[in-house]
């Protein structure tokens, strides 16, 4: 009977140390989740705050002025930050450059402004809207961080107009 104890007493110490061993594991596992856990959340949270920040964003609208049958171009600033435009292209339906040259002007966040035809370098043969879409493929805006702005042929929204 003492030897059936004893036995029985060895065992019990035997399984300690693996129990140990895995104890240890997972503790050393549920540190290392929590680190990439927390890691990806101050990531994610930085991203947010980023965006938050809202970079120069414009939107370039043609479109027809229905009463007039004249083209209208509007940029919008979409983004939370004082944008400088500094260049104008306007690339014709075949690719080739209709006008091209140095813009100075501003617009602040939240502000639209019309541009009128002589600011891109066109003639006054592109107030006509048919003529304008018949031949203008798109208008394009840099900026003096380095953005490059495409226009495309839509009516802005209420909200959007000056």
């Amino acid at each position: 009977m003492a030897r059936l104890e004893r036995s029985v007493k060895g065992v019990g110490v035997v399984l300690i140390i693996p129990v140990a061993t895995v104890i240890v594991v997972l503790l050393f596992a549920t540190a290392m989740i929590l680190a990439v856990t927390t890691n990806s959340m101050a990531q994610t949270s930085e991203a947010v705050v980023s965006r938050n920040k809202a970079p120069e964003l414009l939107d370039i609208y043609v479109y027809e002025d229905a009463a007039t049958n004249e083209s209208l171009i509007l940029v919008v600033n979409r983004g939370g930050t004082l944008t400088h435009v500094d260049y104008c292209t306007t690339i014709g339906v075949g690719g080739e450059i209709l006008s091209d040259g140095s813009t100075v002007w501003v617009l602040e966040p939240g502000e639209s402004r019309f541009m009128q035809l002589s600011e891109i370098g066109l003639n006054s043969s592109y107030n006509s809207y048919g003529f304008f879409h018949s031949s203008v493929r798109f208008i394009a805006l840099h900026t003096k961080t380095g953005g490059l702005y495409r226009s495309a042929y839509a009516t802005p929204g209420e909200e959007e107009m000056p």
